[in-house]
Parts: C-alpha cells; structure tokens; sequence
C-alpha cells in the first residue's frame, strides 16, 4: 500500500513529461506544414485554426493539430 505512494506521483510526472513533449513535438510539425487546401479558418484570437474534412473525425494522433491540455 505505501508503494502506490511512490507510485502513483511517479506515474503523474511520467505523463506530464510525455504530454509535454508531444504537445512540443505537434506545435512544430503544425508550424512546418503548410496547408494548401484550408476549408474553414477560425481566429481565436492567440491562435489561427484551419478545419479541413480529414480534421473532423480524427484521433489524437491522426490530428497534429490537437493540443494536450495540461
């Protein structure tokens, strides 16, 4: 029982470290490409998004786009 509590915490700051650097890793795969056939473009005000057809019914990881929150 007084392993999870090593465990647990250790797993917490295992994801977050992932969750970062997949968030580090998406934010210059999206500023490398360049999409050539935007359908619908959104100001949100920090940031510009762009939906295309393939965007609306992908997975987190078909999705570059897609940001971890944290």
């Amino acid at each position: 029982m007084t392993l999870f509590w090593f465990i647990s915490p250790a797993m917490c700051l295992v994801i977050r470290w992932y969750l970062v650097r997949e968030n580090t890793r998406r934010r210059l795969l999206i500023e490398q490409s360049i999409n050539e056939h935007n359908e619908d473009v959104f100001d949100l005000g920090s940031r510009i998004v762009t939906i295309d057809e393939d965007d609306l019914d992908a997975t987190d990881r078909e999705n570059i786009q897609f940001v971890y929150p944290l």
